[in-house]
C-alpha cells in the first residue's frame, strides 16, 4: 500500500514546497511564507519505493532551490509547459508544447550531485515525476538484465541526465497515473504503481537506447529534426533535446561532420523552403 497522498489545490507557499519535497534543499533565497506556486500537485510514496509525483502548476516567483540529490533514478514526462533545471552547475530546459510534444528526461544521482530547480514567475508546468532510490534498482536488478546495466553503467556515467521525446507509450502510461480513471481507493492505489513501474521500464529501455547510440545516428535525427520544422520558430535547445545531446555537443558534431554551425545549417535549411514556395 502506498503512504497517504498529498493533493492540494489553490496557491502554494515555499513552505508547502518543503512539506512535499522529495529532498531538502541546501540554499534557497526567499521567505518561507511566500506564495511560489499556484494550481495541483499531488505526491505518492509507496512501500515498494516507488514515489510519484504529479503537478499542474503556476510558477509566481523567479526562485532558485538547490539541493544535495539522493542516490537514485528520477523519471519526469513534461505534458505542458517549460521545466529548468541544473546539474552540477549544467543547465537543462526543456519545453512541451504543440509544435515539440511531450518531453521526458532521466535523471540519476549517485549522491554526490548538487541539483537547482530554477523556478519562473510565470512558466506553466504540468508533469509527471516517477523516483526510486538505489537500492530498488538494486532488488531489480537480480531479476532484470535492464535495469542492472542501468545500475552498473548509468550511475557511473559524467552525464546522468538523458532528454528525449517519449514514445506514445509512456506518454499514455504517464496520463493513466496522473488522471486515474474512477476507482476505489484501494484499487486506484494497485493500479498507480502497477503503471508507474511500467513507466519506468519502458523509460529505461527508450533512454537506454539513446545512451548507445552513435554520434552520427544523433546527427542524423538532429538534421531531419530541422529539415521537419524548418518552417516554424527553432532553437538550439529544442534541436539538441530531440537528438539526445548537449547544445555543447550538437554545435560540436555539425562542425565536424557538416563543417557548418547548427545556426548556418538551420538558414540554409530555412531559405531552401522558401525557395520552394516561390
Amino acid at each position: 500500500m502506498a503512504q497517504p497522498t498529498a493533493l492540494n489545490t489553490g496557491k502554494h507557499t515555499f513552505r508547502d514546497l518543503l512539506r512535499h519535497c522529495n529532498e531538502v534543499p541546501s540554499s534557497h533565497q526567499i521567505h518561507a511564507d511566500t506564495n511560489v506556486l499556484t494550481g495541483r500537485f499531488s505526491n505518492q510514496r509507496y512501500r515498494s519505493g516507488v514515489s510519484i509525483h504529479a503537478a499542474d502548476m503556476l510558477e509566481e516567483q523567479d526562485l532558485d532551490v538547490e539541493f544535495n540529490a539522493e542516490p537514485r533514478l528520477t523519471l519526469c514526462v513534461l505534458f505542458e509547459g517549460e521545466l529548468a533545471f541544473s546539474v552540477d552547475g549544467r543547465r537543462y530546459h526543456l519545453e512541451a508544447n504543440e509544435q515539440n510534444g511531450c518531453q521526458a528526461f532521466a535523471l540519476t544521482c549517485n549522491g554526490e550531485q548538487a541539483v537547482c530547480r530554477h523556478i519562473r514567475q510565470g512558466r506553466r508546468v504540468k508533469k509527471l515525476s516517477i523516483s526510486v532510490h538505489k537500492e530498488w534498482l538494486e532488488v531489480e536488478a537480480q531479476h532484470s538484465a535492464l535495469m542492472k546495466r542501468v545500475l552498473n553503467g548509468y550511475f557511473m556515467a559524467e552525464n546522468r541526465c538523458v532528454i528525449w521525446q517519449p514514445s506514445a507509450t509512456m506518454v499514455n502510461l504517464a496520463t493513466q497515473i496522473s488522471q486515474p480513471p474512477p476507482a476505489t481507493p484501494a484499487l486506484r492505489v494497485l493500479q498507480q504503481e502497477y503503471h508507474a513501474i511500467e513507466l519506468m521500464n519502458a523509460s529505461v529501455q527508450e533512454f537506454l537506447l539513446r545512451q548507445y547510440q552513435t554520434p552520427q545516428s544523433r546527427l542524423e535525427k538532429a538534421v531531419a529534426y530541422i529539415e521537419a520544422h524548418s518552417h516554424a520558430p527553432l532553437n538550439l535547445s529544442h534541436v539538441a533535446n530531440h537528438a539526445g545531446v548537449s547544445i555543447s555537443t550538437l554545435q560540436r558534431l555539425f562542425k565536424a561532420e557538416l563543417g557548418k554551425t547548427v545556426v548556418q545549417f538551420i538558414r540554409e535549411q530555412k531559405l531552401r523552403k522558401a525557395q520552394q514556395w516561390l
